[in-house]
């Protein structure tokens, strides 16, 4: 008999005037329910919307051997694992607590500083509105948001010179203003970029961010454009590149140290994306960890799973038998 599954997924109010990236989403829905289907499994799909009692309900009539969490959402990204922890749910990917101290990249930062007695690992240094008391003049910052991830307001002007507390202060605000969610700015590492993604304890293939063509006055980052607009000169020239060099083994060796320790901290058992930059001396910046990355046919997630010899149902049944070893 075959088991059933739910695939929770993020709860979208309006389709026609959804951005990309939420539509990205259920791309990953549609994607995971064919695969399910592929390895014997029903499928139901289950809107995270925040009704906790409705989505309990749904979840005791249906009676899933495990959820299958596609839920991205900043607003339920933490809440929607705690919640089937809760209720004694096996679900796949990250738990609760590692989703909680990533997600946000404020809190990560303060983790970082806070394990630092285990081990000093590098993370550009940041300022906010409020605590601008690691601010240096005359330096490169790039604005962030603090729970907003797909590179969501990301542009070329997202990178500039600060002279001043008051100047940065004042950009913070303004993006705050714009975009209604909260910014912190970050010193800009200039220099190569890395996307490594872990399943099952596995590091596999590592991706560098190849940017082709930029102008030099251009900053070279993953920008939302370079995500999600395919008309784009920055989607269509920043290129993921498996190629590998002798000279780095150093440098791969460094980034697997970083990940090794912080799966061991996180207790991150199952899947996962760390992203790194790489300035001119050869340090390594950790800037976030993704502990619920994206799984389109186009992520970097699965690029790197099927450059490891993976078809996409096999990446899947990985994350499965890996994320469901602790209930056992």
């Amino acid at each position: 008999m075959k088991k059933n599954v739910v695939i929770a997924c993020d709860y979208i109010k309006n389709l026609d005037s959804a951005a990309a990236d939420a539509l990205d989403n259920l791309s990953q829905v549609n994607l995971i329910h064919r695969s399910l289907t592929n390895l014997g499994y029903n499928t139901l799909t289950l809107q995270f919307d925040g009704n906790l009692l409705n989505i309990k309900s749904a979840l005791e009539k249906n009676r899933p051997a495990f959820v299958f969490n596609l839920v991205e959402d900043e607003a339920y990204i933490s809440i929607a694992p705690f919640f089937f922890e809760s209720i004694n749910l096996p679900y796949t990917g990250c738990r609760a607590g590692s989703i909680y101290h990533t997600h946000n990249k404020l809190i990560f930062k303060r983790f970082l500083k806070f394990i630092s007695f285990q081990k000093n690992i590098l993370t550009p240094r940041y300022v906010t509105a409020k605590d601008l008391s690691e601010f240096v003049p005359d330096k490169k910052y790039i604005l962030k948001p603090t729970d907003r991830h797909s590179s969501i307001s990301i542009d070329e002007n997202s990178v500039k010179y600060f002279q001043n507390a008051k100047d940065i202060k004042r950009e913070i605000l303004d993006r705050q203003k714009k975009y209604n969610f909260d910014f912190y700015a970050e010193e800009y590492i200039e220099g190569r970029e890395f996307n490594i993604s872990l399943l099952n304890g596995k590091i596999l293939p590592r991706a560098e961010i190849i940017f082709k063509d930029y102008k030099e006055d251009v900053p070279k980052i993953v920008c939302y454009k370079s995500k999600w607009d395919e008309s784009s000169f920055e989607y269509k020239n920043t290129i993921r590149s498996f190629d590998r060099k002798i000279e780095d083994q150093k440098l791969f060796d460094d980034m697997d140290d970083v990940i090794i320790f912080l799966s061991r901290v996180l207790s991150i058992k199952t899947y996962a994306r760390f992203d790194f930059r790489i300035d001119k001396n050869g340090n390594c910046y950790l800037l976030e960890i993704n502990t619920n990355p994206c799984l389109s046919d186009d992520s970097g997630f699965y690029a790197a799973a099927n450059r490891g010899g993976l078809s996409y149902d096999e990446m899947v049944s990985a994350i499965i038998k890996s994320s469901l070893k602790s209930y056992l």
